[in-house]
């Protein structure tokens, strides 16, 4: 987030104390005195994947192929991307080894 390449939108109409203070989180994990992923965190399968004594690398971080048991919903497949996310995935995506490529020859 500190490079903003990801950014967290804030719907308008929820209410301005928790608009507040979800800049106030926003603004905690940028400058680095919050860290949400130093704590207990399992997966949605149950999984302990991290049991609140380890830091995660931001290179961990980006290629995080789970998600959080307090979290709704999926990592959506390369099909579901919109045209410019399967761009990037391509270069930096978790599973860019399984990814079809656009064209034949070896992926660099």
């Amino acid at each position: 987030m500190s490079s903003g390449v990801v950014d967290v939108r804030i719907d308008p109409s929820l209410p301005d104390g928790v608009q507040h203070l979800a800049e106030i989180l926003k603004r905690g994990i940028v400058d680095g005195s919050i860290d949400p992923f130093h704590r207990l965190i399992s997966s949605q399968d149950g999984a302990l994947r991290n049991d609140g004594n380890q830091w995660y690398s931001p290179e961990e971080i980006l290629h995080m192929d789970w998600l959080c048991d307090c979290v709704e919903g999926s990592i959506p497949t390369f099909d579901q991307l919109l045209p410019m996310s399967q761009a990037m995935v391509r270069l930096q995506g978790v599973y860019r080894d399984r990814i079809p490529p656009e064209k034949e020859g070896t992926l660099l």
